[in-house]
């Protein structure tokens, strides 16, 4: 299944939420109509579309991030 999700947030705090649960995109509300089919077309050809604001590097330094704080949780909570 390849799900993006419409959102009335802007965070990348949801962004984060959207990668961990593995969306293929996040497209807010606010966007206009043409930026919602192009992130689904993006997606039905498996790739990730976050919105225009978010190009592959920064998605890529974002989901690095990410994996790098939930890492840091594991080995805190081990250590415990």
């Amino acid at each position: 299944v390849k799900a993006i999700f419409l959102t009335m947030h802007d965070s990348e705090e949801y962004l984060i939420h959207a990668f961990k649960i593995g969306a293929m995109g996040l497209v807010s509300k606010n966007t206009i109509k043409g930026e919602l089919v192009y992130a689904i077309k993006t997606a039905f050809n498996g790739e990730k579309y976050f919105g225009k604001q978010y190009d592959e590097t920064r998605l890529k330094q974002i989901e690095h991030n990410y994996k790098k704080l939930t890492s840091e949780f594991v080995d805190d909570y081990i250590h415990l």
